[in-house]
Formats: C-alpha cells, structure tokens, sequence
C-alpha cells in the first residue's frame, strides 16, 4: 500500500497543500471547500498521512485551549467560536469546520486511543523552522524567510519551486507528518471530544517534531 504525505497550511481564503508520494512532490493553492475531497481522492489510493496547520477544537473548559498555551500560538482558542470582529477569526472558523468536518466523514483525528492508526494531525510548523533553521528566523513572508525555509525543506529531501508562504508552510506540514508517521514527535495538548450541539471539536493534541534526522 502505498503511503501520501500531505501537508495543509490553512487560510481563510486559498490554502497551501503539499503532497509527498514517493520521491516526487506536488503543491499548490486550493479553495478550502475541495480539501476533503482530495484528501478522499488520496485515500482511495493508499494510506494517508495529514498535517494541517490550524487549530482543530476550542477549548473544553474556561480559558485557551491547553495546546493553544503551550505552542504559544497567535491565536489562542477560547470556549466559544471567534466573533467576527477578532482577528484570525476567518482563519480560525475554517479550521474548525474542517477538522469537524473530517471527523463526521471518518478520519481518525490523532487521540491517544488512535496512536498506532491516526490519519490526521494538527501540527505547528513554526516549531519545524525554529528546530532546523540555524540562524535568525525571519519572517515567512520576507525574502530571506522564505530563502531559508525553501534551503531547509531542499536539504530535508523536499525540493519547491514556489515563493508562497501558505504552499511552503504546507511543505513543513508535510516533512512533519512524515516524521510524525516514523513515531518521530511530541504531543501537546490533551485528547479532543466532539461538541455535537456546536458542531466543533474541544481541546485535541498539537504535534510537533522531536528530531530532524
């Protein structure tokens, strides 16, 4: 059976994908509305392994969300849905209608009950460019950021001919779902539950990379 790797940088508008299958590796924009449908595509296919970059639940008690605290993470989930007036509320909307959205069509959404089989992730690659880029860590969106984080990804063995951040985040999504699927990671957070009533997970586990070799 053969095995994908795919990495989503989320956006409230076109989101990056990157898909690692083999030696060959395939990114672009896509509208969010088609994700699942080809992360369905995928599946038919083989095994999928998926990382995506945006938080998969709100909180489950007063306050952030325990994963939220310990990435430190821009935007930080409280027990309600982002009113729209917040900043990062579109973003963070689209995200949890995703991740909902895939638990309702069956993936397995990484829980400590699901270690050995889990297909999806929600993961942080910040934690992956401060990990392996030496130096000072500059903007995604600047030239230099983006010069390192294409060399980094070259050296790790994925080579992206592209100067868009969302697609080249996607690409550190990916490396870390390969890494994740090797048992190479640590989880923060604490195991989600569904909120059938507001249609969204609660809590749930970021996973970040351990080593990079």
């Amino acid at each position: 059976m053969k095995n994908f790797y795919i990495g989503i940088d989320l956006s409230s508008k076109k989101s990056g994908i990157c898909i690692l299958k083999n030696k060959k590796v395939c990114y672009e924009l896509v509208e969010n509305k088609d994700i699942i449908g080809i992360l369905n595509e995928y599946r038919k296919r083989g095994r999928i392994f998926v990382g995506i970059d945006g938080p998969q639940g709100l909180s489950g008690s007063e306050g952030k969300r325990m994963a939220d605290l310990i990435i430190n993470a821009p935007f930080k989930c409280g027990k309600e849905i982002p009113e729209d007036s917040m900043p990062y509320s579109e973003f963070v909307k689209a995200s949890l209608s995703l991740f909902y959205s895939l638990w309702e069509n069956g993936y397995k959404i990484f829980n400590s009950s699901n270690i050995k089989v889990f297909e999806v992730i929600e993961t942080f690659p910040y934690w992956l460019w401060k990990l392996g880029i030496k130096g000072e860590l500059h903007k995604k969106t600047s030239e230099k950021g983006i010069k390192k984080r294409l060399k980094f990804l070259k050296d790790m063995g994925i080579k992206m001919d592209t100067k868009n951040h969302h697609i080249i985040d996607a690409g550190g999504c990916a490396l870390i779902t390969f890494l994740a699927s090797k048992g190479n990671y640590i989880a923060v957070g604490r195991d989600f539950f569904v909120d059938r009533k507001r249609k969204v997970l609660r809590e749930g586990w970021v996973i970040l990379p351990f080593l990079l070799r």
